[in-house]
């Protein structure tokens, strides 16, 4: 068995939550933060359809304080990815990756909060809905069960196991994402341009 994969055509449900993963989000962004990603128009034109449909059908949007998370700290290290390799004139010193760069000049940061602010700008546009992690308290099985579960189950990133288990903990069965990981998972109704393998 494995996901019920839905074209961004398909018919939308109504009464329904849809979570929003980040491989889905960060492709609608990709123009506000002056990056070029792969399925950035189909991912807009799904989002504008679904926005139409909000309204109108009951239909709700949700992602995750995580996804906002991941996709801000992919914002930082794509931008600090440009400014490698980069020399320290008083130093004399050549940073060669992100990572090192950011743990030697961590003021360099600075320079990329704009790009931040933009997508939390646009994020505010978006009739979103975000998860966070107390709101699901209570649960038969505490998340990092979940998540390990999903993870052996699934042969699936321990980030994608997460976003899947917060949306099951809060019984969202319908996932929008361009991550071809996420057909491996069973009994869920998966959105995406993706073609079906």
């Amino acid at each position: 068995m494995s996901a019920k994969s839905l074209s961004f055509n398909d018919p939308l449900p109504s009464d329904v939550v849809i979570y929003a993963d980040a491989s889905f989000i960060l492709n609608v962004i990709a123009g506000i933060t002056n990056r070029r990603e792969k399925f950035q128009i189909d991912c807009e034109a799904f989002l504008k359809r679904l926005k139409g449909e909000i309204d109108s059908d009951n239909l709700y949007l949700v992602t995750s304080d995580f996804a906002i998370d991941e996709i801000c700290y992919k914002i930082i290290e794509n931008s600090l990815s440009k400014n490698v390799p980069f020399f320290d004139s008083s130093s004399g010193k050549t940073y060669k990756t992100p990572k090192e760069l950011f743990k030697k000049k961590p003021e360099i940061i600075q320079l990329f909060i704009p790009k931040v602010d933009r997508f939390y700008l646009y994020l505010e546009s978006i009739p979103f809905f975000v998860l966070s992690y107390p709101e699901l308290k209570d649960l038969p099985e505490p998340l990092y069960l979940q998540v390990k579960r999903l993870i052996a189950s699934y042969n699936l990133y321990p980030a994608d196991a997460y976003h899947i288990a917060v949306a099951q903990s809060a019984g969202i069965n319908y996932f929008v994402a361009v991550d071809s990981d996420w057909f491996r998972i069973d009994d869920i109704n998966l959105y995406t341009c993706l073609p079906t393998p």
